[in-house]
């Protein structure tokens, strides 16, 4: 039981080192489509495609995120069911097909939402 809890304690402690990576990942990511949302927007088509782009890229990296912190959440309530003899969920299984699923799933998101937008900003140079 007491090596059981240190191996628990252990995975938490890696996990929230993850968490840390993914978090400073998704911190930059969200930055760069700020910075290039702002400075481009609905000004040309590149800078469209380039604000469309960096949206893309940080709401792939914001879905995997969010992934990996449901998975986070799975490991803590399995390591506090150690300790009252509950029923364990399963956590980290499939993490390639789930975390691509997700980050592809933000790209197509973020993508048709920043278009949208990019749209909206510049109909009225379109139309006028």
């Amino acid at each position: 039981m007491a090596g059981e809890t240190v191996n628990a304690a252990k995975a938490a402690t890696e996990t929230a080192e993850k968490v840390g990576i993914f978090k400073k990942m998704f911190d930059k990511g969200a930055s760069f489509a700020r910075t290039m949302h702002n400075r481009h927007a609905g000004q040309t088509l590149t800078d469209a495609a380039k604000s469309i782009g960096a949206n893309m890229l940080a709401e792939g990296v914001e879905e995997v995120t969010e992934e990996l912190l449901y998975d986070v959440t799975k490991s803590t309530f399995n390591i506090l069911s150690e300790f009252s003899g509950g029923t364990k969920v399963s956590a980290w299984d499939n993490i390639l097909e789930r975390y691509g699923q997700s980050f592809f799933g933000g790209m197509l998101g973020g993508g048709i939402f920043e278009a949208t937008n990019a749209y909206h900003i510049a109909r009225p140079k379109l139309e006028g």
